[in-house]
């Protein structure tokens, strides 16, 4: 590890605000990047950042703390995972799993790769309608709840209705998916 980044640890360590500092300097733009380029913006990216730095600054005071990657690399990885993880949280991003590995035992690790930037596609039009479209649209997709099911949590007065507005919020996805293809 550089010399920099021990020095920087240390000043993290006694909490010195020139080292926070640096941090946001050197490392908040990769993440800010990250974060912008995968369904958040900037807000979210400072939220994250910083949430990583209380995680940089917690581990750094345990006695056995040993950084064995670079500054830059172990904070970006806990800001990808914090990110991430709000990302499941709030169903934003296609979650990939060992089974969906298991149904794709002949298949190529860029048809894999397809699939997930799919999901990744779907995720940042979903971000673009509106809550309750969102809300309804998970619950029939993500959850696999019955119109029954949707019809009661979202508080619908009959199927028809659930129904109704379950097929409006798929034709406005269907409509912000022909517009992100036109731009293309």
């Amino acid at each position: 590890m550089f010399t920099e980044e021990n020095d920087i640890l240390l000043k993290i360590r006694k909490e010195e605000n020139a080292a926070f500092d640096l941090l946001y300097k050197f490392y908040f733009p990769s993440i800010a990047y990250y974060i912008q380029h995968n369904s958040g913006n900037t807000a979210d990216a400072e939220d994250v950042f910083q949430e990583a730095i209380i995680v940089l600054l917690q581990k750094s005071k345990e006695p056995h703390f040993m950084l064995t990657a670079s500054l830059k690399t172990y904070l970006f990885a806990i800001a990808k995972n914090i990110w991430l993880k709000k990302l499941r949280t709030n169903h934003l991003v296609y979650q990939a799993s060992i089974e969906d590995l298991e149904e794709c035992d002949f298949c190529e690790l860029e048809d894999f790769e397809e699939r997930i930037s799919l999901g990744e596609k779907i995720s940042a039009l979903m971000f673009r309608l509106s809550v309750s479209c969102q809300r309804i649209l998970r619950l029939s997709f993500w959850f696999g709840d019955s119109i029954e099911t949707i019809m009661e949590k979202v508080g619908y007065k009959n199927k028809h209705s659930a129904s109704s507005q379950k097929n409006k919020c798929l034709d406005k996805m269907r409509e912000l998916s022909e517009e992100n293809l036109s731009l293309k």
